[in-house]
């Protein structure tokens, strides 16, 4: 009891028609991952220094998700290399504003990695100031720990 060949195509065309049919924009997509970096403006930091502390901040954040078991974290991850990693530098007006956005990271209802650089005092700031928060996971919700942080 096979399918004549009239039958095959019949299938093959509804198959086809069906396929065209779904509408993707209701499919859910896995979520986009974005890591922020908040700079301090108030320290009057060279665009080299800012640069540099924003580089030890990511390193930091990629350091976490490398060492991270949690597979959605790894997951995260691929994609965001996958999609370009989306980075953003921001502007912070002071040490007690990413403080405060760091205690914001940390009661997010999602999981946020968190990394805080600290310079050196070697050549523009004093050693141990805080210079750059940095904030990584769904885009969602670091949206909502720094959405409203203006552009660098």
């Amino acid at each position: 009891s096979s399918l004549s060949q009239e039958e095959v195509e019949k299938f093959l065309a509804f198959a086809q028609d069906f396929a065209r049919s779904i509408d993707l924009s209701l499919v859910d997509a896995p979520p986009s991952f974005k890591l922020v970096l908040v700079a301090r403006a108030d320290l009057g930091m060279s665009t080299g220094k800012v640069a540099a502390q924003c580089v030890h901040a990511a390193l930091d954040i990629h350091r976490q998700l490398l060492a991270c078991r949690e597979v959605a974290l790894v997951e995260m991850l691929q994609r965001w290399e996958h999609e370009g990693e989306k980075t953003v530098l921001l502007r912070g007006e002071n040490a007690a504003q990413l403080q405060a956005l760091k205690l914001k990271a940390a009661s997010s209802s999602k999981p946020l990695l968190v990394a805080t650089v600290h310079d050196a005092g070697r050549t523009e700031v004093e050693s141990g100031s805080l210079t750059v928060l940095a904030v990584a996971g769904e885009e969602s919700a670091v949206d909502v720990v720094t959405g409203t942080l203006p552009l660098y």
